[in-house]
C-alpha cells in the first residue's frame, strides 16, 4: 500500500492525474486505430498477393523487398537470399503478422486487454489472416457457424463478426473491404436461400405423398361412397313385411339378411326414393326380393306404389299335400279352402281322371297379390302346366297320362344331378309298357318302381317290406299290377316332362343308380346285364354305407317280374 496520501478534489496534482489519464487513453485509442490500419493493409496485401498468384503464370516468380516497411514488418534479407540460391525459384517471404486486436480491445477500446488474452487474440489473428478468401466464404456458411454479419466502426471500416475457433461464446472481429463484404453476404445468401429452396421443395413432395396415402387408404376402405351391390344376383327369397312394421326396422333386417350391402346405401337409396317423390307408405306381405339387390331396386320392391304379394315356391318331386302345406303357410290362406279345390280339380280345368291336383302344380316361384283368393292361388299353377303341355305339342287326351309318366320318371331320377337321364328313363319305361300283357317278355309290363308303391302307402318311408311289396290292394304298386299307376305320384320336373314328350328310342328295360353321389345310372336290355350293375351299386354300398343306407329298394334291388 502506497504512503502517499491521494490528492485533494480540485487540487492542482488531481487536475494533472485527470490530464495523463486522458493523454493515456488518447494514446491507447491512436496505438489500436493504428493495429486496425495495419490489419487491414495486411489483409489486403494478402488477398491481392494471392489473387495475382492465381492469374500469373507458372514459373520462377520473384518477390522484391517491400521499399517501405510499417511498424512490426520485418523483412529477412538473408532468408531471401538462401531461397533465391542456386536454380530454386525465388519465394517470397512473409512479412512477420501483425498482432491481432483483442476482440474486447475493438469492442471496448476503454479495457486495456490482459496479456494472456493478447497472447490468445494475437494466435487467433494470426491463423485467421493465413486463411484465404475462399476458405472465408466457406467458413461463413458452416453449419456450425453463427449468425455471421458485416458491422462498421466509428471510421466506417466493414468488419466481419463472425464465431471464433476459441469455442463455443467467442466470436471473431475481422476487417475487409466492401468489395468483400458483399462477395460474402452474397454468396452466404445464395447458399441459403438454394437450402430453404431445397428444404422447402423436400416438404412438398413429402405432403404430396401423404395426402396420396390418405386418399388411396380412402378409396380401399370406401371412400368412393358407400358399400352397394352392382347387380341384382343370386336366388330369389321371401321378404315377409308385417304389421307393425316401421321402415328403419325392414332396412336392418334387409342388410342382416344381406339381401342389401350396407345400411349406408339403403340409407341413400331411401333418401333418393323419398327426393324422387316415391311412395313411403310401408305395406305388409311378402315380396319376391333376391339374394343380392342394389340398394334402389331393394327399395323399390317394396315401395313401388303397387300391392305387396305373397311368395312361395314349388319344388320337384313334392307331393300334393306338401304343396298345400307350403302354400298355406306363405299365404295365411286357409288349408281347407286349398284341399276342398284340390280335391275337385276338375273346377279349374282337369280331366275327369284326375282325383286332385296331384302332378298339375307347376314347378316354380309365385308371388300372389295378399288378398288372392285361394283358388287363384292355385289357378296361376295350374294354368302354367297347361302352358307346358300346349308348348310341348301334347294332345289333351294324352295329357294326364303324359303327366303320370313324368311324375314316374322325376321319381326314378332323383339321384341323377344334372337331369340327363331323363329321356333315357322315359324311354325304358315305354318299352316296358310295349310289354304289357306279354308272358313271353321279361318284365310283362311291370314298372315295379318303388316310389310309386310307396305313395300308395301314403308315407314317406324309404323302404317298405316283403308283405307290402306282395300287396295287390295298393292301386299304386307297380310290382302288383302292370301298367302305369292310376295318376301321378308327385310335382314332374320340366325336363322331365319334356322327356316324355319325346322319349329316347332304346332296348333297355332296366335301370340302376351305381354312384349315389353323382347319380351315375346303368342301363340294360335283358337281365343278366341289369345283375351286374346291381352288383357294381353293392360294391359302391361296401364302401359308402352312410349314403347307402338310406336309398330306396327300387334302386338297390332288382325284382323279376312274376317274383
Amino acid at each position: 500500500m502506497s504512503d502517499e496520501k491521494p490528492h485533494e478534489a480540485g487540487s492542482r496534482g488531481r487536475r494533472r492525474e485527470i490530464r495523463e489519464a486522458r493523454e493515456r487513453a488518447a494514446a491507447a485509442e491512436r496505438e489500436r486505430e493504428e493495429a486496425l490500419r495495419r490489419r487491414r493493409m495486411s489483409f489486403d496485401q494478402d488477398l491481392r498477393e494471392e489473387e495475382a498468384e492465381k492469374s500469373a503464370p507458372r514459373g520462377p516468380v520473384t518477390r522484391s523487398a517491400p521499399a517501405e516497411q510499417t511498424s512490426g514488418e520485418v523483412f529477412d534479407q538473408t532468408v531471401y537470399d538462401q531461397e533465391n540460391a542456386g536454380s530454386k525459384p525465388a519465394q517470397p517471404v512473409r512479412p512477420a503478422a501483425t498482432p491481432a486486436e483483442p476482440f474486447e480491445s475493438v469492442v471496448s477500446p476503454h479495457r486495456a486487454a490482459s496479456p494472456v488474452e493478447a497472447q490468445d487474440e494475437e494466435a487467433a489473428a494470426e491463423a485467421h489472416e493465413d486463411r484465404p478468401r475462399d476458405f472465408l466464404d466457406d467458413h461463413l456458411d458452416g453449419e456450425d457457424h453463427v449468425e455471421d454479419h458485416i458491422e462498421h466502426d466509428e471510421d466506417g471500416t466493414p468488419l466481419l463478426i463472425s464465431s471464433s475457433s476459441y469455442g463455443r461464446g467467442y466470436q471473431t472481429v475481422t476487417p475487409v473491404d466492401s468489395d468483400v463484404s458483399r462477395t460474402v453476404l452474397q454468396r452466404r445468401r445464395q447458399r441459403r436461400r438454394r437450402r430453404n429452396l431445397t428444404l422447402a421443395a423436400a416438404l412438398a413432395g413429402f405432403t404430396v405423398l401423404v395426402i396420396g396415402f390418405v386418399w388411396a387408404v380412402g378409396a380401399f376402405l370406401g371412400g368412393r361412397g358407400p358399400e352397394d351391390y352392382d347387380q341384382v344376383a343370386g336366388d330369389t327369397v321371401e321378404f315377409t313385411v308385417s304389421e307393425g312394421d316401421v321402415p328403419d326396422a325392414v332396412f336392418n333386417r334387409l342388410v342382416d339378411e344381406e339381401i342389401v350391402a350396407s345400411e349406408e346405401a339403403l340409407t341413400e337409396a331411401w333418401q333418393q326414393w323419398q327426393a324422387s317423390g316415391g311412395d313411403d307408405l310401408l305395406r305388409t306381405g311378402d315380396f319376391a326380393l333376391n339374394e343380392e339387390m342394389p340398394a334402389e331396386d331393394a327399395i323399390a320392391a317394396i315401395f313401388d306404389g303397387e300391392e305387396a304379394s305373397h311368395y312361395f315356391s314349388i319344388n320337384s318331386g313334392v307331393r300334393i299335400d306338401d304343396a298345400l302345406d307350403t302354400i298355406a303357410e306363405n299365404t295365411g290362406i286357409d288349408r281347407r279352402e286349398l284341399s276342398e279345390i284340390s280335391d275337385n280339380p276338375q273346377q279349374l280345368g282337369l280331366p275327369e281322371e284326375a282325383e286332385t291336383l296331384e302332378g298339375y302344380l307347376a314347378v316354380g316361384e309365385y308371388s300372389p297379390p295378399v288378398d288372392a283368393t285361394a283358388e287363384d292361388v292355385l289357378r296361376e299353377p295350374v294354368e302354367r302346366t297347361f302352358e307346358q303341355l300346349e308348348e310341348l305339342g301334347i294332345e289333351e287326351d294324352e295329357q294326364f297320362e303324359a303327366i303320370t309318366k313324368a311324375s314316374l320318371v322325376t321319381a326314378e331320377s332323383h339321384y341323377d344331378a344334372d337331369g340327363g337321364d331323363y329321356s333315357t328313363i322315359a324311354g325304358a319305361i315305354e318299352n316296358r309298357l310295349d310289354e304289357v300283357g306279354d308272358e313271353d317278355s321279361e318284365t310283362e309290363g311291370y314298372l315295379q318302381i318303388d316310389a310309386a308303391v310307396i305313395y300308395g302307402l301314403g308315407t314317406q318311408q324309404i323302404h317298405f317290406t316283403d308283405e307290402e311289396r306282395e300287396d295287390s290292394e295298393n292301386e299304386y304298386n307297380t310290382y302288383q299290377h302292370p301298367g302305369l299307376p292310376p295318376g301321378p305320384i308327385e310335382a314332374p320336373h320340366p325336363d322331365a316332362l319334356a322327356a316324355v314328350a319325346d322319349p329316347d328310342e332304346n332296348d333297355y328295360l332296366y335301370w340302376v343308380t351305381v354312384d349315389l353321389e353323382t347319380g351315375e345310372t346303368m342301363f340294360a336290355e335283358t337281365y343278366s346285364e341289369h345283375e351286374e350293375n346291381v352288383e357294381r351299386l353293392s360294391e359302391y354300398c361296401a364302401e359308402n354305407s352312410e349314403i347307402c343306407s338310406g336309398e330306396p329298394a327300387e334302386q338297390t334291388e332288382a325284382v323279376e317280374p312274376g317274383e
